[in-house]
């Protein structure tokens, strides 16, 4: 099978080369929209929600605390030792606080950061592999895809992951497609990123996409170009010194990081986050909306002709294919289930659909071809709809914030929809196109203000904290009474929280000297207020949480 590509070797990569530079204007202008797009939408008021329970407060409190203690090699939080992820995103934040502080912004730097790279990453690949049109609508829509835009800005590790595991593939790519195996040892590379980042999952990733790619071509022999014997070498570089550093610390650690925290979380429900079967096939609907019309019309268009013709004929469209589905397929089988565990499929889901888009450029003025364009641009409409009654919906209640924006986003975003869904409907795909991501980043930017208002309001506890940090003294003791300890009231407030579930414990910190300070939950306030803390001042409190202590701090 490998003559079906024989164009595909080291000259077409050096023609493709020597085109780029011909063009070289076009390649820096799509590269300016990319970059330009990719930054307004992952750092335009990155820094303003609170930080939010529980991953996003967990890992900023954690390279706080590894900062403030002096630890660069284990985790951290509540000033325990915590092994459940690896360590280099931890140095990515405690990067950021050494170069800006410790801040919202800070910990969410490097997620952005990585965001905007693989939106890079995602152009330059489609414009190696079709041409730079095809690269640009790829990122664009990659850069627009709700979940990539919500994760972007995140303090989580799925967005790092996801750009290591997207570096890897392209580094395969060109080994693949263009024979140039020099990129097979920063393979290995990105490859010990990814698992410095978040464990095996991303060398798994990447390995079944290949692995798959390889069998339905019949070329697994491909995998010799890999020079796997030095890649497996470069990988223990990059990885093992750290895992040995952290083993002399901690006994039985690759049982508890491979077995517990690996293997515990895809085939058991230990860590509660199972979701039903078919999970993933309903989020990716909204998570890539409403670019994942497209991707159903161009993976029918892709296979109608025959799963031998699509194999055989046209690898690149394979391999972007399944990789938007394989990392699907791989997660429904997990019995732990996050929303954020498909976004490695989104470089995938992107790319396939750019390079439809750009192949198919001069049938889109038949009706036939712009149907998924409606359809996308219908929905887009039903969505700002939605948008709009919300909006008027929680004007006036407690949850009113930011209404204003809201109201206009969603107006906007509906008129862009409505104009694109009559052009549409006169062949003018690419002006539709255009009016979709114009709506895309209104949505996205306009609704964005009252996300973060109420996330920072309903999951977080930075208001709280503030509130009372001032009057508690540093050598309090604070207890968390029934409950795993909010991460974003050990953040701001810049304490050790003692977790107690046992009422005689309870009362017995009641009776030590000095203040004793219990956050408690509302339907667990009364249980103390009877008890235990019967003698109590109410502190502060939120919709969710009370801070209660045994006597005034005044009276310590």
């Amino acid at each position: 099978m490998a003559e079906d590509i024989a164009p595909i070797n080291g000259e077409r990569f050096a023609a493709v080369g020597s085109n780029m530079h011909q063009s070289h204007k076009v390649v820096v202008f799509h590269l300016a929209i990319v970059l330009s797009l990719a930054l307004a939408l992952f750092f335009f008021g990155l820094g303003r929600r609170a930080l939010v329970d529980p991953d996003e407060a967990r890992y900023a409190e954690g390279a706080r605390e590894m900062l403030e203690i002096g630890d660069w090699i284990t985790p951290k939080f509540n000033y325990e030792d915590r092994l459940d992820k690896p360590i280099l995103f931890y140095w990515f934040l405690m990067t950021a606080y050494k170069l800006i502080g410790v801040t919202e912004f800070a910990a969410r730097l490097f997620p952005a950061l990585f965001a905007v790279i693989g939106v890079v990453l995602t152009y330059l690949l489609g414009a190696l592999m079709f041409s730079s049109r095809a690269g640009l609508f790829s990122a664009i829509i990659l850069a627009t895809s709700p979940l990539y835009f919500a994760v972007g800005r995140l303090t989580v590790t799925d967005m790092v992951l996801s750009v290591f595991i997207l570096l890897a593939l392209c580094c395969f790519s060109l080994v693949y497609f263009y024979k140039q195996r020099v990129f097979a040892l920063p393979f290995f590379i990105a490859l010990g990123l990814a698992m410095l980042t978040k464990g095996p999952v991303g060398i798994v990733l990447v390995f079944l996409i290949i692995l798959v790619f390889l069998g339905l071509r019949r070329e697994l022999g491909q995998l010799r170009n890999l020079r796997i014997g030095w890649g497996i070498c470069v990988f223990l570089i990059v990885t093992l010194p750290w895992f040995l550093l952290l083993m002399a610390r901690h006994e039985g650690l690759l049982r508890y990081y491979f077995y517990e925290q690996t293997l515990s979380r895809f085939f058991t429900e230990k860590y509660e986050r199972s979701k039903f079967l078919f999970y993933y096939f309903f989020l990716v609907i909204p998570a890539f909306f409403p670019w994942i019309v497209l991707f159903v019309s161009a993976s029918w268009r892709y296979w109608k002709k025959g799963w031998k013709d699509a194999i055989s004929k046209r690898p690149q469209e394979l391999i972007f294919w399944l990789w938007g589905v394989l990392p699907v397929l791989f997660f429904t089988m997990s019995q732990s289930k996050l929303a954020t565990y498909i976004l490695p499929a989104f470089p995938g889901l992107a790319l396939f659909v750019g390079q439809w888009m750009d192949r198919e450029i001069g049938n889109w003025s038949q009706m036939k071809r712009t149907r998924s364009l409606q359809v996308a641009c219908a929905l887009f409409c039903c969505a700002m709809v939605v948008v709009l009654i919300a909006s008027t919906h929680y004007y006036g209640s407690e949850h009113q914030i930011n209404m204003a924006g809201l109201l206009a986003a969603g107006a906007l975003g509906f008129i862009f929809g409505l104009v694109g869904l009559l052009l549409s409907r006169h062949g003018k795909w690419l002006t539709t196109f255009w009016l979709l991501v114009a709506g895309m980043i209104v949505l996205e930017l306009g609704t964005m203000p009252a996300v973060d208002s109420y996330l920072s309001d309903r999951r977080s506890l930075k208001t709280l904290c503030e509130e009372v940090r001032p009057k508690i003294d540093p050598n309090a003791l604070i207890i968390r009474y029934e409950g795993d300890v909010p991460p974003s009231f050990v953040f701001y407030l810049r304490h050790r929280v003692i977790k107690v579930t046992n009422d005689k414990v309870l009362v017995h910190y009641n009776r030590l000297p000095g203040v004793v300070y219990v956050l408690t939950q509302h339907n667990d306030y009364d249980k103390v207020f009877r008890d235990s803390f019967s003698r109590h001042v109410l502190i502060a409190g939120n919709a969710e949480f009370f801070l209660v202590a045994n006597r005034h701090p005044s009276l310590q």
